[in-house]
C-alpha cells in the first residue's frame, strides 16, 4: 500500500536555502588583508554558483514537490497483488 506523505528532509517546502550564499542570490566581494587592520574587497558581488542567484537549491528526496510517496507494509505483513 502507497502513501503520499510530506518530505520530512525540506519539510514539505521542496527546496532549502542555498547555504553558499544564505538565500540571497549572490556571494560577498572577498575581503584580503592589506594590514593588521585594514582590508581591501576584491571583485563585485557575484551570481551565487551553487544556485544560480536564485537563492534555493530543489530538495532532491522529493524533487521539489514536497510529497513522498511511502510504501507502507499490509497489516498482514504480505503484499496484495490482486
Amino acid at each position: 500500500m502507497e502513501q503520499v506523505e510530506t518530505c520530512g528532509i525540506c519539510d514539505g517546502k521542496g527546496y532549502f536555502r542555498c547555504p553558499i550564499c544564505h538565500g540571497k542570490g549572490v556571494i560577498k566581494q572577498e575581503m584580503h588583508p592589506l594590514s593588521k587592520n585594514v582590508f581591501k574587497a576584491e571583485g563585485a558581488p557575484a551570481e551565487c554558483h551553487s544556485c544560480q542567484g536564485i537563492g534555493k537549491l530543489l530538495c532532491n528526496i522529493c524533487g521539489g514537490s514536497g510529497k513522498i510517496l511511502i510504501e507502507k507494509p499490509s497489516s498482514t505483513g504480505f503484499k496484495n497483488f490482486t
